[in-house]
């Protein structure tokens, strides 16, 4: 899991060459004027506008995805995303054509909290099984989830 400031970006290209088409658009979109809903970007990138209202930690589920990275920018708002190795998570059944499963802690994981703020966004692989959208202060957010996927 990498977070940062959005401004910060364009310093992981080489880290991920897809993100250099992620920052192309983002150069490009007024991103406060986008409608939700899920929108193809290019080089198999799309985004997903999602406005969500804030759930308390102990509702808030945790996700993994193998196909894709998440690379969650919030554009409004804040939240707490709660963050462990895939290999602290029990195993789940896995939807392939959503590209998501939704698993437990091991009972003796340790979970580490992350705060994300307007203008921060979150980096998450594979390995990274994540618990986003819990309530910071906002009881609103928004946040741009780009799905870029995993290079073979």
């Amino acid at each position: 899991m990498l977070v940062d400031r959005i401004e910060n970006l364009k310093l992981y290209i080489p880290y991920d060459e897809k993100l250099a088409t992620v920052c192309e658009f983002l150069d490009k979109t007024d991103v406060l004027s986008l409608e939700v809903g899920k929108f193809e970007i290019d080089n198999g990138i799309r985004v997903i506008v999602n406005a969500f209202t804030a759930k308390e930690r102990d509702v808030a589920k945790w996700e993994t995805h193998n196909k894709y990275i998440d690379l969650q920018y919030l554009i409004e708002g804040n939240e707490i995303m709660g963050w462990l190795p895939i290999d602290q998570m029990e195993d789940a059944e896995y939807n392939s054509e959503k590209d998501i499963s939704y698993p437990v802690p091991k009972k003796d994981a340790v979970p580490s909290d992350v705060i994300l703020e307007t203008g921060s966004f979150a980096y998450l692989e594979p390995r990274d099984a994540h618990r986003p959208c819990v309530k910071l202060t906002a009881d609103n957010a928004k946040k741009l989830i780009f799905k870029i996927p995993v290079k073979e």
